[in-house]
C-alpha cells in the first residue's frame, strides 16, 4: 500500500505553494529580455492558496490542537484529530471554506460567460473582464482541495482533500521553477548578445565581448565546491557555518544543530541551510562584480534535489535522523568529487542553441518595436 504523507511533509508542501510566484527576479537591464513572466500553465495551479494559507493558520491558532496534529505520523490520523479543534477554530475554518466555495462559485459564472463569449463572440460578455483567468476551465474549479458536496461546514474530508492535493501539487514545484529558470538564463543570454549588436563599431563590439569573457571567467575561478551531502561537506558546514572545531564534527550534534525544530527530520529549508557556505564560494563579491541571487537559489535547490536522491529513501522530501546517520556511516559518504554548478557542468546546461532561437524568436514577435537584427548573431 503507498504510504500517506505526513504532517510534516503536508506542512513544508504547503508552505512551499503559499509562497511559490510566477516570476523571478531580473535587474533592470535583464528585465526586458526576461521576457516578461512564465505563462500560468507553468506553474501548478495553486489559486486555492489563500484558501490553504488560512486553514493552517487557524489550526495553528489552537496551541493545542497544532501539537496534537505535529504527534500525527500520517494523514489519515492528521484528519481525524480535527474533532478535537476548539469550538472557535472550527467556526473559523467553516468560514474560511465559505467563502472558498464562494470563490468557486465566481469562477464557474466566469466559466460560464467565457464559454458563452466563445459561442458567440459578438455577444457582449463580462467573462472578459472578470478575473483575468485565461486558462480558466473546469478542471481549476473543481479541484479536490476541498469537499464540494458540502459547501457549510469544514470536515475531516476537507482537510484530507486539501493534504491530499497540496502533497500532489508540490510534484509539479521543481519543475515549474527548473523552467522558469531556464527562461531567466534565456531572457540573460538574449539580453548580451542583443547588447553587442547594438555596437556598431567593430573594435568598440570585440572589446565588449571581451570584457564579457573575462567577467564570465572570473566567475568561474572559485574555490573548490564540495559534493552536497558528502562527509567533507558537512565538516565544512559544522566548521564555517556553525563555528565548530572540525576535529569535533560528531554527526548527530551537527544533525540535531540542523533539526531547528527539533523533529527528527531536515525538511527542505533546513537541508538547503547546510550548503550557504559552499555558495558563498561561488556567489560572492570577491568574484563577481555582481551575485545573481537568481542563479544562487537554483544552485541551492540542485544541491538539495542531489542530497534528497542519496538520502531520502522513503520520499517524503525530508531527511531523518535513521536516514543521515545510515549515510554518513557508509563508504559513498566519503567521496567528494567536485561540485559543478549548472554553467559550469556539460550534463546541467540550462538551454542549448536551438531553444535559445526559439526563445529569441518569441521574445521579436512579442517585441517588434525593438528592431534587433538577428542575422549579426553573436555567439556564446
Amino acid at each position: 500500500l503507498e504510504m500517506t504523507p505526513s504532517i510534516k511533509l503536508f506542512l513544508t508542501s504547503a508552505f512551499l505553494l503559499i509562497s511559490c510566484t510566477h516570476s523571478v527576479p531580473v535587474s533592470k537591464e535583464e528585465k526586458k529580455a526576461e521576457s516578461e513572466r512564465l505563462p500560468d500553465n507553468v506553474l501548478p495551479d495553486v489559486s486555492y492558496r489563500q484558501y490553504l494559507s488560512e486553514v493552517i493558520s487557524a489550526m495553528e491558532s489552537d496551541k493545542e490542537f497544532a501539537n496534537r496534529l505535529r504527534s500525527m505520523n500520517d494523514s489519515d490520523e492528521m484528519a481525524n484529530q480535527l474533532e478535537f479543534a476548539s469550538h472557535s477554530v472550527r467556526n473559523r475554518l467553516d468560514e474560511i471554506k465559505r467563502q472558498e466555495v464562494e470563490r468557486l462559485n465566481e469562477l464557474e459564472k466566469a466559466l460560464e460567460d467565457k464559454l458563452a463569449l466563445k459561442a458567440n463572440p459578438g455577444k457582449a460578455s463580462r467573462a472578459k473582464f472578470r478575473f483575468g483567468l485565461q486558462s480558466l476551465d473546469e478542471a481549476t474549479i473543481k479541484r479536490a482541495h476541498l469537499d464540494h458536496s458540502n459547501p457549510h461546514t469544514f470536515e475531516i474530508a476537507d482537510l484530507q482533500k486539501l493534504i491530499n492535493q497540496v502533497t500532489q501539487d508540490i510534484d509539479q514545484v521543481d519543475q515549474a521553477r527548473e523552467a522558469e529558470y531556464k527562461r531567466y538564463e534565456m531572457g540573460k543570454e538574449h539580453s548580451r548578445r542583443a547588447r553587442l549588436r547594438r555596437i556598431k563599431d567593430k573594435k568598440a563590439r570585440e572589446a565588449a565581448e571581451q570584457q564579457m569573457r573575462a567577467e564570465r571567467e572570473r566567475h568561474r575561478r572559485h574555490e573548490r565546491v564540495h559534493q552536497p551531502g558528502s562527509r567533507e561537506q558537512l565538516k565544512e558546514a559544522w566548521e564555517k557555518g556553525d563555528r565548530m572545531d572540525r576535529d569535533s564534527f560528531d554527526p548527530k550534534a551537527f544533525f540535531m544543530l540542523h533539526d531547528i525544530n527539533g523533529d527528527g527530520h531536515m525538511d527542505v529549508n533546513e537541508i538547503e541551510a547546510l550548503f550557504w557556505k559552499e555558495l558563498d564560494k561561488v556567489y560572492s563579491k570577491e568574484n563577481d562584480t555582481t551575485v545573481d541571487r537568481v542563479e544562487r537559489q537554483h544552485e541551492m535547490e540542485r544541491m538539495r534535489r542531489a542530497v534528497l536522491m542519496r538520502l531520502d529513501k522513503n520520499k517524503d522530501r525530508m531527511v531523518s535522523w535513521e536516514e543521515f546517520n545510515a549515510w554518513i556511516s557508509s563508504q559513498e559518504a566519503n567521496k567528494d568529487e567536485e561540485w559543478k554548478t549548472a554553467e559550469e557542468s556539460d550534463e546541467d546546461k540550462p538551454f542549448n542553441e536551438e531553444e535559445l532561437r526559439q526563445f529569441e524568436e518569441q521574445y521579436n514577435r512579442e517585441h517588434p518595436d525593438e528592431g534587433i537584427d538577428n542575422s549579426q548573431q553573436t555567439g556564446p
